[in-house]
């Protein structure tokens, strides 16, 4: 008896931590010239889980066939960081009407997603933003009001990212302007977090969104898991 009430009380434990943990999102972006690098790690379960995906390769071929990606993903905390897939896609018109075509089913098949969308995203927390661009078209005054068009830009998409997404901390901007040059380089680097506890309440409230339309796990699960 006692050593059942033992088990109960470490299971109990375990499902707690699990819960109180933390997923850990940073997504890195950097570009200069023809080069672009996308990083994503992931790391969950006190960092027992680490995951990494990277985007090395993206090219424009033409506006029939669109974009060449090449992205794989790792599991970093594995033995010699275990490669768990890779692949060489490319994302033109075709894959992008499919795209539109399927996200537009699965709103259709929830009840209020929007709303649901807005209570998720409330439960994240972005600990870290950093954007760094280093602009230069060769002349030093029409730099200098580029310069300030993108800072114009980027304090708009930042105001409309944290209308969803709280902010913890000070972000780091910058706007350097390379005069009598002609490029243009970005860096960027954000953290997100969220408790898993948040994860699984987000998870049934979305499956209960979907059960209350008529047809709509059907619809959801004909997307995800074509035959």
């Amino acid at each position: 008896m006692i050593w059942a009430w033992a088990a109960a009380g470490l299971a109990a434990i375990a499902i707690a931590a699990l819960v109180l943990s933390q997923v850990t999102i940073q997504i890195g972006f950097s570009q200069k010239g023809k080069d672009e690098d996308i990083t994503v790690n992931a790391k969950a379960l006190f960092g027992l889980v680490k995951l990494k995906f990277e985007i090395p390769f993206i090219r424009f071929k033409n506006l029939q066939e669109g974009f060449e990606v090449k992205a794989k993903a790792k599991q970093v905390n594995s033995t010699a960081g275990q490669l768990l897939g890779q692949a060489m896609e490319n994302i033109g018109p075709e894959m992008l009407r499919k795209a539109y075509e399927n996200i537009r089913k699965l709103l259709e098949n929830t009840l209020n997603f929007n709303e649901w969308l807005r209570h998720m995203l409330g439960r994240v927390r972005c600990t870290q933003m950093d954007w760094k661009t280093t602009v230069g078209i060769g002349d030093a005054a029409e730099t200098a009001f580029l310069a300030g068009a993108f800072w114009g830009i980027k304090t708009s998409i930042l105001g409309l990212l944290f209308r969803y997404i709280p902010l913890e901390g000070q972000p780091r901007l910058a706007v350097v302007p390379a005069f009598n040059q002609t490029l243009i380089a970005v860096e960027v680097m954000c953290t997100f977090r969220i408790r898993m506890a948040y994860i699984l309440l987000s998870g049934v409230q979305l499956l209960w969104r979907v059960l209350k339309v008529k047809g709509g796990l059907k619809a959801w699960r004909n997307v995800l898991l074509p035959s």
